[in-house]
């Protein structure tokens, strides 16, 4: 009878110690998954703002050489070259 107490409080024992390494890997995991997410977050804003910048220096001169008359109806085409973009968002990322 002693035998048979034992053996239940030993399974008991690690029932409960194999729920709490499975909590601990959950919460390791998920924490993980949350790091990833802010990195490739943070990683793909400082490439979008590197772009961005690139893209304001080449519009910003892209202006200055169009005639001031024609300024005021510039589209996204006219001054952003699909191209460059293109070629910037692969230079950044």
């Amino acid at each position: 009878m002693m035998k048979g107490n034992k053996l239940k409080i030993l399974i008991v024992v690690a029932g409960i110690s194999l729920i709490g390494i499975l909590l601990t890997q959950g919460m390791w995991l998920r924490k993980s998954t949350t790091t990833a997410e802010k990195q490739f977050d943070h990683r793909a804003d400082e490439m979008l703002a590197n772009v961005v910048d690139e893209l304001q220096t080449y519009a910003d001169t892209s202006i200055l050489i169009k005639n001031h008359s024609e300024a005021g109806n510039l589209k996204f085409y006219d001054v952003v070259d699909t191209t460059m973009l293109y070629s910037l968002l692969t230079k950044y990322s």
